[in-house]
């Protein structure tokens, strides 16, 4: 993965995981009624795959290299750090919600 990508990628799940719950009631308000709790439910989910997919991608991509590089391993650093915590307050936060 390439650093433009991973900071994108890393930056869609950080704000679907940090804003889940606001754009759960835009998308409720202006798509289908299905009830907010369902689109913060998929958003938070989408949110936790994306931080699993770039540590897998990351990894992958660090066993792989032929070439000593360091970049990887700081890239997984900053996934890691900034996934964990995010991901535990999206689960606290759909916790709640689906009571």
């Amino acid at each position: 993965m390439e650093k433009r990508q991973f900071w994108v990628v890393l930056l869609v799940a950080t704000c679907l995981g940090l804003f889940g719950q606001d754009l759960a009631y835009v998308m409720n308000d202006f798509l289908f009624g299905i009830g907010p709790i369902y689109y913060l439910t998929f958003f938070t989910g989408f949110s936790i795959f994306l931080y699993l997919f770039i540590i897998g991608v990351t990894m992958i991509k660090g066993k792989n290299l032929n070439v000593v590089e360091t970049n990887w391993k700081s890239q997984l650093v900053v996934a890691c750090f900034i996934g964990l915590p995010i991901s535990v307050w999206s689960l606290f936060v759909v916790a709640m919600w689906w009571g």
